[in-house]
Formats: structure tokens, C-alpha cells, sequence
């Protein structure tokens, strides 16, 4: 018996039994650390870079296809990625491997946020016209 956490069954005696209720048990102490301050920090660092990383495989000098507004590691949140063919799935979250990010990143223009906007809004007015 496992006097720390109240498991009521050893890990010995039925490991899958006594992992899943180990889980139950420290659910709330996992759930404060993905919410702490240095883990958000951290992802939102990788996602950072992540984004920083496939705008440089579009183009090594990544600016926005439509204005040239010059991105930077500094300013990346201010760009989007946006589908010029057919896509299989959205880029945001960023939580895909590498090499599925580029590969759909191929199939994208580097914009910043405003000219994406601007790049649905008459993506919408010709579709609205028809």
C-alpha cells in the first residue's frame, strides 16, 4: 500500500491498476504545473521559435508577401501563415512535428496579421458577390 498517496493497491500487484489511480491522485499536482508561470513560458517560448524557424523556411528573409513588413524574432506574433493551395490542417497550434509544419508550410504565403485580414475580407466580398 502506498501510504503517500492512498493508493490502495501496489505497483507490484497490478501496475496498470496502480498507475491509473496514481494519475487520479496527482491530477491536481500536474494540473498546477502545466498552469505555473514557467511552463506557460516555455511553450509560449517554443511556439515562438517554432513559428520564428518555418518563416525562415518560407524565406530566409521573412517579410509579409503583401506589404514587406520585415518580420523578426521580435515581432512574429504580428504574422500569419496564410494557405494559398489546399490545406490539410491549420499551422497555429504549432504543436505538430517540424516536418509536418513544413511540409504544409510549402503550401503558404508569410503575411502580417492586418494584410491577412485584408486577404479574407476580399476572399469574403467575391464570394459574397456571387
Amino acid at each position: 500500500m502506498n501510504h503517500k498517496w492512498n493508493i490502495p493497491v501496489s505497483v507490484t500487484e497490478n501496475p496498470i491498476e496502480y498507475h491509473r489511480l496514481l494519475r487520479i491522485a496527482r491530477h491536481d499536482i500536474n494540473k498546477e504545473y502545466e498552469s505555473s508561470i514557467p511552463r506557460r513560458r516555455a511553450n509560449v517560448l517554443r511556439i515562438r521559435l517554432k513559428k520564428w524557424q518555418l518563416a525562415q523556411f518560407i524565406n530566409n528573409n521573412p517579410k509579409c508577401s503583401r506589404c514587406g513588413l520585415k518580420a523578426t524574432e521580435q515581432n512574429m506574433e504580428c504574422f500569419d501563415f496564410h494557405h494559398i493551395k489546399p490545406k490539410l490542417f491549420n499551422l497555429a497550434p504549432f504543436t505538430i512535428s517540424m516536418k509536418r509544419l513544413k511540409e504544409e508550410a510549402k503550401k503558404c504565403i508569410l503575411v502580417c496579421s492586418n494584410c491577412h485580414r485584408i486577404i479574407h475580407r476580399e476572399i469574403d466580398d467575391i464570394t459574397l458577390e456571387i
